[in-house]
C-alpha cells in the first residue's frame, strides 16, 4: 500500500513535467520550422539580387552583339571580303572569347563568306534561321546551341537578314556566340556546389548553363523546359522551387526575362545547401530543447523530493498529538492551531525549526507569530485571515516573510481553514500549514532578473539588426545610398510623383579620367576623392533628393519636384563645384577631378526607374563623347536623341 501511495505521489508531477516538455518541444518545433522558412526566404531574396545582375549583364552581351552584327551586316553588304574581315577582327579584340565566327549567306542560303576558312559550298537554306529571315523579319534570331564540327564545342548562333538596296531578301548574317563566355561572369558568383545559372529561350531550350564543379551534359541542351516560365502569362520576374528536370536536384531559385531579347535568365541554389548552412541554429535548438528538458526533470525531481521529506516530517508530528489529526494530509514545515476568541496559538516544533527557533524560544501568545511577520507583509497577511474569519474566503492564504532567529528573514506560506465555529458563527478554532517557499521566492525573483536581462539581449538584437539594416543600405565607403536602397527609394519616389502629377529628373554622375586617379595616386587616393565627391553632392542637393553611389565612380541623383530648366542650372552648378574639390594627399600632392552628368526629366510617362537611368546615362555617354566636364540632358522624344542613341 505504501509503495502505491509513493507512486501515486508522482502523478502529478509527471503530468506537469509532461506539459512543460509538450509547450518546451512545440517552441522547438516552430523555431525550426521558422528558420527553414527564413533560409528559403533569404534564398529567394539572394537569388532575386543575383538574377537581376545576370540580366543585365546577359542583356548587355546580346545587345553588343547585335549591335555589331548590324555594323556587320552593313559592311558585308558593301565592302570586299578583306574589309569584312579586318572588322570582325576589331571586332573580336572588344569583347575576347565571345565571338566564334562570322559567316554570310545569299538569297539561295549558299555560304559566300566565312572568318574561319575560304567559301566552301554549304548551304543554310532551310534552317529555321535562314527561313525566319526569309519571311522578312528583320530581328535578330538566336538559335539553340549547337555542336560544331570538328571541334565539337558548344555555340549558338545569332543572325540577322541582309537586304539589298531595294529592300529584297539578300542572304543572312551570322555570329556564332561562344556559351562559355558566360561562365566567367557566372562563375564569380557565389552558388555554392549545387547553383546554377541558366539562360533558357522562349521555346523552353537552353541556351547558356553553368554549374559548379560539374559539366552540363550535351543532351540538356536537346531537351524542351518547362515552357509556362518563359511566356507573357507569368510576370517578367519571380521566385519559385523546382525539382531540376536535368539533374533531379531540388533548388529554389529566381526568373527574369530579358527586355529586348526571347530569353529568361534563371538563378538557382540548391535547397540542401541553403538547409545545411542553418544546420548549426537547429542543433542549437534541439541541444537546448534537451538541455532545458533536463533542468525540469532535476528540478521537478528536487521539488518532489523536498515535498516528500516536508510530508514526512509533518506526518511524524501529527501522529505525536492527537490535536493534529486535522492536519494529517497537510504538506509543510510547521502546523499552527489557534483559538481566535481566547487568542491563543500553538506553534508546532516544526513551524519554530523551520525559523531556526527552539521548542522553549517561541511560547503561545499570538503576538509571537504577529510580531514577526515582516512590516512590510504585516497588513496584507491579517487582512487575509480577517477575510476568511469573516466567511468572505473558503480558505486562509498568504505568503509573508518572518523573522528568524538569526535575524534574517524567510517566505513563508500559510494556509489554513476553520474547523470549529459557536453557535453565533464566530470562529472558534482554524489550524493551518507553514511551508518555506524561500527558494520558490528566489526562483521568482531569478526568472524575473532573467526576463529582464532577456529583454535587455532583445533591445541589442534589435539594434544589432538596425545596424545591419544600415549596412544593407548605405554605401560602406562614401556614407551615401548604396545602388540597393538608391533603387528602392527611387522606386517609391517615382511613384509618388506620378500619383501626384509632379516632376521629377534622374542623373547620372560619372567622375572624368578617374582610372588615372588610381593608377597614379593608389586607390586609397581614389576612395579620398570618392568620399568628398559624395559629401559635396550629399550637402549640395536638399533633403528631399536622393543621391547615392552605383558603383565604382557612378553616382546617381534623383531630384524630386524640379523640371528640366531647374535640374539643368543645380546639375550645372553642381558639375562647378566638384571641378572645385580638391583632395590633399598626405604627401602634399593635390587630386583635382571633374564630373559628366548626364540627366533625364519626367515624362516619359510609365518609363520605370531602370528605363531612366538608362536615359540619363545615354546622356551622360553623349556628355564623355562631346568632351567631358559638362551636363547633358537627354530628349527621348527628340528625333535627334533616337539617333544619338543607336550610335551609343
Amino acid at each position: 500500500m505504501a509503495d502505491f501511495r509513493r507512486q501515486q505521489a508522482w502523478v502529478p508531477y509527471a503530468a506537469v513535467f509532461l506539459l512543460i516538455e509538450a509547450l518546451v518541444w512545440g517552441i522547438v518545433g516552430l523555431a525550426w520550422r521558422y528558420d527553414r522558412n527564413d533560409a528559403l526566404d533569404d534564398a529567394r531574396a539572394t537569388t532575386a539580387n543575383l538574377a537581376l545582375a545576370v540580366e543585365r549583364h546577359v542583356d548587355s552581351v546580346f545587345a553588343q552583339a547585335d549591335q555589331s552584327l548590324v555594323q556587320l551586316r552593313d559592311l558585308a553588304a558593301m565592302q570586299s571580303g578583306d574589309a569584312l574581315s579586318n572588322a570582325y577582327t576589331q571586332l573580336s579584340k572588344t569583347q575576347p572569347g565571345l565571338f566564334l565566327q562570322l559567316t554570310v549567306a545569299d538569297a539561295s542560303g549558299r555560304l559566300s563568306y566565312s572568318s574561319l576558312r575560304e567559301t566552301v559550298p554549304v548551304s543554310i537554306a532551310g534552317t529555321s534561321a535562314f527561313d525566319s529571315h526569309l519571311k522578312g523579319d528583320d530581328v535578330p534570331y538566336i538559335s539553340r546551341p549547337q555542336i560544331e564540327a570538328g571541334t565539337g564545342r558548344l555555340l549558338i548562333q545569332m543572325s540577322r537578314r541582309l537586304t539589298d538596296r531595294e529592300g529584297a531578301f539578300a542572304g543572312v548574317a551570322s555570329l556564332s556566340l561562344n556559351p562559355g563566355f558566360f561562365e566567367r561572369f557566372f562563375s564569380q558568383l557565389d552558388l555554392g556546389h549545387g547553383g546554377a545559372v541558366s539562360i533558357i529561350g522562349n521555346d523552353g531550350f537552353l541556351r547558356v548553363r553553368v554549374i559548379a564543379d560539374r559539366p552540363t551534359p550535351a543532351a540538356a541542351y536537346q531537351q524542351q523546359l518547362l515552357e509556362q516560365l518563359y511566356t507573357g502569362e507569368l510576370p517578367p520576374f519571380g521566385t519559385y522551387r523546382i525539382d531540376s528536370p536535368i539533374d533531379g536536384e531540388p533548388r529554389v531559385g529566381s526568373w527574369r526575362r530579358l527586355h529586348n531579347f526571347p530569353m529568361t535568365v534563371l538563378v538557382f541554389l540548391a535547397e540542401a545547401e541553403i538547409q545545411a548552412q542553418r544546420l548549426s541554429n537547429r542543433l542549437v535548438l534541439f541541444y537546448g530543447g534537451l538541455a532545458l528538458t533536463g533542468f525540469i526533470a532535476l528540478c521537478i525531481f528536487l521539488i518532489h523530493r523536498r515535498a516528500a521529506d516536508q510530508g514526512l516530517q509533518v506526518a511524524a508530528a501529527l501522529r505525536q498529538e492527537e490535536r493534529w489529526r486535522f492536519a494529517l494530509d497537510a504538506v509543510g514545515d510547521g502546523v499552527w492551531d489557534w483559538n481566535p476568541q481566547t487568542r491563543e496559538i500553538f506553534l508546532s516544533a516544526g513551524w519554530k525549526a523551520l525559523l531556526g527557533y527552539r521548542e522553549q524560544d517561541v511560547s503561545n501568545r499570538p503576538e509571537e507569530w504577529e510580531g514577526r511577520i515582516h512590516p512590510e507583509d504585516r497588513a496584507k497577511a491579517l487582512a487575509d485571515m480577517a477575510d476568511h474569519l469573516q466567511g468572505r474566503t473558503p480558505v486562509f492564504r498568504n505568503e509573508h516573510r518572518i523573522l528568524c532567529s538569526d535575524g534574517s528573514y524567510r517566505w513563508i506560506l500559510s494556509r489554513g481553514i476553520v474547523v470549529e465555529r459557536d453557535r453565533q458563527g464566530q470562529p472558534v478554532r482554524v489550524i493551518g500549514t507553514g511551508t518555506d517557499v524561500t527558494l520558490a521566492k528566489s526562483l521568482e525573483t531569478a526568472l524575473l532578473q532573467r526576463t529582464v536581462e532577456l529583454e535587455k539581449a532583445i533591445r541589442s538584437l534589435k539594434e544589432n539588426e538596425a545596424e545591419l539594416r544600415w549596412l544593407a543600405e548605405v554605401d560602406p565607403l562614401t556614407g551615401v545610398a548604396n545602388r540597393r536602397a538608391f533603387l528602392a527609394r527611387a522606386e517609391y519616389d517615382l511613384a509618388r510623383v506620378r500619383r501626384y502629377e509632379g516632376s521629377l529628373t534622374v542623373a547620372m554622375i560619372d567622375l572624368d579620367h578617374f582610372k588615372s586617379v588610381n593608377d597614379t595616386y593608389g586607390h586609397d587616393a581614389g576612395d579620398m576623392v570618392l568620399r568628398a565627391v559624395a559629401d559635396l553632392c550629399r550637402t549640395r542637393l536638399r533633403s528631399t533628393d536622393l543621391f547615392g553611389r552605383l558603383g565604382g565612380e557612378e553616382f546617381a541623383a534623383l531630384l524630386i519636384e524640379t523640371n528640366e530648366d531647374e535640374a539643368r542650372q543645380v546639375l550645372e552648378d553642381l558639375r562647378k563645384a566638384i571641378a572645385g574639390v580638391v583632395v590633399t594627399l598626405s604627401t602634399g600632392v593635390t587630386i583635382s577631378v571633374t564630373a559628366s552628368i548626364g540627366s533625364v526629366t519626367m515624362p516619359p510617362a510609365e518609363a520605370t526607374v531602370d528605363e531612366l537611368l538608362k536615359l540619363a546615362d545615354n546622356a551622360l555617354y553623349q556628355a564623355k563623347r562631346s568632351g567631358r566636364n559638362r551636363v547633358v540632358a537627354a530628349h527621348p522624344d527628340r528625333p535627334a536623341f533616337e539617333a544619338d542613341h543607336s550610335a551609343a
